[in-house]
């Protein structure tokens, strides 16, 4: 491959990523979504490690059982599984790879 078509290639690949963050920050901007990294194996096979989502906030009076919700634990830690239950304590969450339900609402 010659110098110059090498240098075209790099060009289109760093113009399409470009394009791509810009997408990212608009949609964040007008409609709050944000980027989402699964860091583990908790919801395979239906989402893999490494599987990049889209998120959006939503009201707690949306969610319904089998949504798949991201919140945040008191410690913390970005949790991302399943609603088992809207319940009046909060939200009952189950990984889809975990054999029962996680051990407190959130």
């Amino acid at each position: 491959m010659s110098r110059r078509l090498l240098r075209e290639v790099l060009l289109d690949a760093a113009a399409a990523l470009g394009t791509v963050c810009l997408v990212v920050a608009l949609a964040h901007a007008g409609f709050g979504t944000t980027l989402l990294v699964f860091r583990s194996g908790s919801m395979a096979p239906a989402i893999s490690t490494g599987a990049l989502a889209v998120t959006v906030e939503r009201p707690t009076a949306e969610i319904r059982p089998g949504d798949v919700v991201s919140v945040v634990d008191a410690h913390g830690v970005r949790v991302t599984h399943r609603v088992v239950e809207v319940a009046v304590s909060g939200l009952v969450l189950k990984g889809d790879a975990n054999p029962g339900a996680d051990a407190r609402p959130y």
